[in-house]
């Protein structure tokens, strides 16, 4: 750190600077001296700054805030201060920093495991973004920020998300949170709805197991009322939505006329074809769709059929990454579902995981015709492994699906990326 420091000491007029110290011990006095050697380049207009899994607490947190104040030209920001301890005294002089550096275009801010919520919130954190001069693109990771007391009580982060996020100059935001209840989800979803500009949004609630089928629903009804977005990702796979959330989830989608981009990963348990039916028409009437990645975990197996369909329907479709793994499909339901993709005319990229289903070479085979038959396809990834024929010759022996590349390999338009049969993928 200190050979470090005195390097910076002698540059000038410094534009740029990205360093890296994560996991390095790194505490206050080191925060202290490296801070002191940044605050004369009052030139920074891109600065990255990982100080992941170090010993940061307020003191250091405090520092970096006063260097932050200094760059009145900062444009992009990454600050990585996740696994610390800088508290809810540390965190807010971040915040209170980041309300001066007024010509920010791009904020990355990773604050996880740092103990903000470890007492009590009678004080919320907030960021004044209302003196900003450009529209904003936010990256916020606040995940695990709670007590075990906070966890059982159902509060936790989501009251600095609230204040951190509620302004209609965010056009990108990345949001993990890892404790919210189902009351907090539709607060959530209103206020992103406010956020009249936003384009991209991006929220990781992966790890919430506050959050129950009402919080999904609650968030999706709340989330309807916003229609500019373009790019939506939505990470849930420990939530069981259940039917009225997908159902919820569908009638926000079929008013984004805009988007082009939809990454979705849910758990699927116990759905009903009704819901999925209604999910399969909200696909269908996403005219602009370009791009969309499926995670669908335990989908019943005429659901799949139908999403085939949907996929069939959005005729700008180009490119689709969908993982089917654990969805005991058979011969008869990958042969629909492949001659489905038949109809996406404009589809050249596809990655398809079929991992630990029921379908055999018949239905193997079936799915490399139809794919054959994908004119536009150019680009094939495919991860059949671990398949076993219920009813064929092979009494529940694993099949060899390499035997079968060559109908791929006599195609002139498609490349076949990645085959792996008889494996585990995670």
């Amino acid at each position: 750190m200190e050979s470090v420091c005195t390097a910076l000491t002698k540059c000038s007029d410094l534009q740029k600077v990205e360093l890296y110290f994560g996991n390095n011990c790194i505490d206050n006095k080191g925060i202290a001296d490296l801070t002191a050697s940044l605050e004369s380049q009052t030139k920074i207009s891109t600065l990255l700054l990982n100080f992941y899994l170090n010993n940061i607490g307020e003191l250091g947190a405090q520092c970096l805030s006063n260097c932050l104040m200094k760059f009145k030209q900062l444009q992009n920001l990454e600050l990585n201060l996740g696994y610390n301890h800088i508290g809810k005294i540390g965190a807010q002089s971040i915040l209170s920093a980041l309300a001066h550096c007024t010509n920010l275009s791009t904020l990355s801010l990773d604050l996880k495991h740092n103990k903000i919520f470890a007492s009590n919130l009678d004080q919320q954190l907030c960021l004044d973004l209302t003196s900003y001069e450009n529209q904003l693109s936010l990256k916020l990771s606040l995940e695990y920020n709670s007590s075990k007391q906070f966890y059982q009580n159902q509060q936790g982060e989501l009251g600095f998300a609230i204040n951190f996020i509620n302004s209609s100059i965010i056009r990108s935001l990345d949001l993990g949170i890892y404790s919210i209840n189902d009351q907090e989800a539709y607060k959530l979803g209103s206020i992103l709805a406010n956020c009249n500009n936003l384009e991209t949004l991006t929220l990781n609630l992966k790890d919430n197991y506050l959050l129950q089928a009402q919080g999904a629903q609650n968030l999706f009804s709340a989330l309807s009322c916003s229609q500019t977005l373009q790019s939506l990702t939505l990470m849930m796979q420990q939530v069981k939505i259940g039917n009225e959330g997908l159902v919820s989830l569908s009638n926000f989608l079929s008013k984004c006329h805009l988007l082009s981009k939809l990454n979705l990963y849910f758990n699927l348990d116990n759905i009903g074809l009704q819901s999925i039916q209604s999910f399969q028409h909200s696909l269908s009437i996403c005219s602009n769709l370009s791009d969309i990645v499926l995670e669908l975990a335990q989908m019943e197996k005429e659901g799949i059929f139908m999403l085939g369909n949907a996929f069939g329907n959005c005729e700008n479709l180009s490119k689709i990454d969908i993982n089917l793994d654990y969805n005991q499909i058979n011969d008869e339901d990958i042969e629909k579902f492949s001659q489905s993709l038949i109809k996406c005319s404009k589809l050249s990229w596809l990655h398809l995981s079929l991992i630990e289903n029921s379908f055999g070479l018949k239905g193997a085979q079936k799915l490399y015709e139809n794919l054959v038959l994908c004119t536009n396809l150019s680009s094939l990834y495919l991860k059949l492994g671990r398949n076993q024929h219920s009813e064929g010759d092979l009494d529940g022996e694993q099949i060899d699906f390499d035997s079968l590349t060559h109908i791929i390999a006599s195609s002139e338009h498609i490349t076949l990326y990645d085959i792996r049969a008889n494996q585990y993928f995670y």
